[in-house]
């Protein structure tokens, strides 16, 4: 029961306004909100799955779920600029700077330098 409750308390507070007329269900207006919803519901899925890494594509996603993907993919991307920075910092050759960015990535360091010029 409470769901219905909560339904229709969305629809007196948010919607009624915008789709009755006098107070009568205006079905231009509904149509109008729909196509807006249809828009919505096409598209932030697609923002979703961007700022997600993929992990998320329903468009009833909480927003704090979504922001919070996003802000553990910035912050990694962040400390991670920051410590590429700091070994290219390094008074160390070029070839042992690629080494430990090679390390730091868990990358294999047999690969030969040679390699990545080719």
């Amino acid at each position: 029961m409470k769901e219905e409750k909560d339904y229709k308390k969305v629809y007196a507070d948010f919607w009624k306004d915008i789709v009755e007329t006098n107070g009568v269900l205006n079905l231009d207006k509904v149509q109008r909100e729909l196509s807006d919803f249809h828009f919505l519901m096409e598209e932030a899925p697609k923002v979703y799955m961007g700022v997600s890494g993929g992990m998320i594509s329903k468009t009833n996603t909480h927003a704090f779920e979504v922001l919070n993907l996003f802000e553990e993919k910035f912050e990694d991307k962040e400390i991670t600029k920051d410590d590429i920075g700091s070994i290219l910092e390094e008074e160390i050759s070029a070839e042992d700077k690629l080494e430990e960015i090679k390390n730091y990535f868990g990358l294999l360091s047999s690969l030969d330098t040679n390699d990545l010029k080719k």
